[in-house]
């Protein structure tokens, strides 16, 4: 699916939203945090983005490597992702994790990055961000940069252990804690 079917997709179901609902709230994970930080951002002015949940949002790829290919050109043949040393080997073995990306997907997603990192500075809504110095999809460095960004951040923590998957990896108890705070906030 290509970067702009995506938006397309959600611009759909959030316009749909708006004519049902005096509210809505969002959380997004990965991918999903990045299309909520574009829907917070493009729907600011409608008056009716509540709050903000992005756990690890991809604004860029960690792995640098991912722009150095030439992906109009490329086949469909997987990149292997590397996994977080601390991930709880019983969740490894459940295999909630990906072990590789298809290079188109990974050209659409940074393409889907680019495109949602870009909403940023338009989000009025309070957000709450949570994301991993360990994680080995989403490039950290680029996620503590967007927070500063946020006009409206509430609250904003880095782990340090856990893997891309927060809501799974060993704590997540605590992401479970902030993401009941986010609820009752």
């Amino acid at each position: 699916m290509k970067a702009e079917a995506f938006v397309e997709d959600v611009d759909r179901t959030m316009d749909d939203l708006l004519k049902r609902y005096d509210t809505i709230h969002l959380l997004g994970a990965s991918m999903g945090g990045s299309l909520c930080t574009y829907i917070a951002g493009q729907y600011a002015s409608s008056g009716k983005i509540g709050k903000v949940l992005l756990m690890v949002p991809a604004y860029a790829l960690r792995n640098k490597d991912f722009y150095k290919i030439d992906y109009e050109n490329c086949g469909n043949e997987g990149f292997p992702l590397v996994q977080s040393a601390d991930t709880p080997p019983e969740l490894v073995k459940d295999s909630y994790l990906y072990d590789f990306m298809y290079k188109k997907s990974i050209g659409q997603l940074i393409r889907l990055c680019d495109i949602c990192e870009k909403y940023i500075d338009k989000v009025t809504a309070p957000v709450w961000l949570l994301y991993t110095n360990a994680d080995p999809v989403v490039d950290p460095a680029v996620t503590a940069e967007a927070s500063k960004r946020f006009k409206n951040l509430i609250y904003c923590h880095a782990y340090e252990k856990s893997g891309h998957n927060l809501m799974l990896d060993c704590e997540r108890d605590d992401v479970n804690q902030q993401v009941e705070a986010y609820l009752k906030y």
